[in-house]
């Protein structure tokens, strides 16, 4: 059972986003469509995939350090008074000028660091596949609680069903059994263990319906929809008998001793 559960699983993990992930679930949804619309439109993918970009961000800085820095600066110096020299019949002379301009650039290129860029180039690539193997991981639990919020809704629902027929039907025994009892037939004890099992009936609606609605709610939490938005899910349970002869029997029990 465990391997057909990951088969399942794997095989709804390979859906796409398409465009179902604009929509809001207004016709009966399949559980392949359930899958689709979580995977698509979940936060916890879109955070996912948005650490891998992160991550291959973080590795072009880390292969920055490879490149070369290179640095410039500038700066301007204003003497005053600025000297001056004056030479008879000849004029005046500024021996240093008003404002001195300095510039400077400056190139730095690390050699050798004893493998420590290319240690830190190779964690932020392992980082990078961690993200990967991260948004795989996201999607394999989402569809696994998408799966399991769909096909307990769809069995609580037809639980609440049953309850509901159950509580008519006990409804119906408890008004012949008091007809009866008017009559003679039957003692009000009759009456008495019936109307407990109505309340006994009524009592588990009420622990289905709550737990329905839990469901209900984790399914809208998956599927981004507000709770006024309702869920009609369509799929069924099915039971697939499965036939042993008993030649096949006797070899199941030979393999297994």
């Amino acid at each position: 059972m465990t391997r057909a559960i990951s088969l399942c699983a794997a095989a709804l993990l390979a859906f796409r986003p398409g465009g179902l992930a604009a929509q809001t679930p207004t016709d009966s949804l399949t559980l392949e469509q359930v899958v689709q619309l979580v995977l698509a439109s979940h936060p916890a993918v879109q955070q996912a995939t948005a650490g891998i970009a992160a991550a291959d961000a973080r590795v072009e800085e880390r292969r920055s350090a490879y490149y070369p820095a290179v640095s410039a600066g500038g700066s301007a110096v204003r003497t005053a008074p600025v000297p001056n020299l004056t030479v008879p019949n000849v004029g005046s002379f500024s021996l240093t000028p008003r404002v001195t301009y300095v510039t400077a650039m400056q190139v730095h290129q690390t050699v050798w660091d004893f493998g420590r860029r290319s240690a830190a180039v190779a964690l932020a690539r392992a980082q990078g596949a961690s993200a990967s193997d991260n948004v795989a991981l996201v999607r394999s639990d989402l569809a696994f609680r998408a799966i399991d919020a769909f096909y307990a809704v769809l069995f609580l629902r037809q639980s609440l069903a049953v309850q509901d027929d159950e509580i008519d039907a006990l409804e119906q025994h408890l008004a012949v059994s008091r007809e009866r009892a008017r009559s003679g037939a039957v003692t009000d004890f009759d009456v008495l263990t019936t109307q407990v099992r109505v309340a006994t009936a009524r009592s588990q609606r009420i622990d289905v319906a709550n737990q329905l609605e839990q469901r209900e709610i984790e399914l809208r939490e998956l599927l981004g929809v507000s709770a006024q938005q309702p869920l009609p899910l369509k799929g069924a349970f099915t039971l697939t008998p499965v036939g042993r002869s008993g030649d096949s029997l006797a070899s199941c029990r030979g393999n297994a001793h």
